[in-house]
């Protein structure tokens, strides 16, 4: 069946960025997930995101809409900001740990990442430092090592 997600990436005051390990999956992903019936994109994530880390976000600018064709979905990313909240002591039900990462830390994890979720990150963070417009529309597909190296030369420009 059809399912619209929603995801943001979170990044705090050192430009790292926020990820939840799944437990059913044990891989890590951006903090959002599927939406209720009817639900806005953007009220959803930032209502996933602080059931699943505690953490508020603000929401600032959609990254875009990309087809999850293996789930026959979509899923709607989000840049957001950390604006609240306190991390949780404990772990919600479906996560295991959820925490900060340096971009150059999830290159290194590799395959622990949702293909998905590594997908928003390199279109995300490649098209604003060129100035590509938003929302992009694209199909989950893995990131090239190239890709990812483009994304660290571009952050330490």
């Amino acid at each position: 069946m059809p399912y619209t997600s929603a995801f943001a990436l979170v990044r705090n005051g050192a430009r790292e960025i926020l990820l939840v390990l799944r437990e059913d999956g044990q891989r890590w992903t951006l903090p959002g997930g599927s939406l209720l019936k009817g639900e806005i994109p953007r009220v959803g994530v930032t209502r996933i995101t602080q059931l699943k880390t505690g953490v508020e976000i603000a929401v600032s600018k959609m990254i875009g809409v990309f087809a999850h064709v293996e789930h026959e979905g979509l899923c709607v990313a989000y840049f957001a900001d950390p604006i609240g909240g306190t991390m949780l002591d404990s772990m919600p039900p479906m996560v295991s740990d959820y925490r900060y990462f340096d971009v150059r830390e999830i290159v290194q994890m590799g395959s622990a990442v949702y293909n998905a979720q590594q997908r928003i990150i390199v279109d995300a963070l490649l098209a604003r430092r060129r100035g590509i417009e938003f929302p992009l529309e694209a199909q989950f597909t893995l990131p090239t090592r190239q890709e990812w190296e483009n994304v660290i030369t571009v952050l330490k420009a």
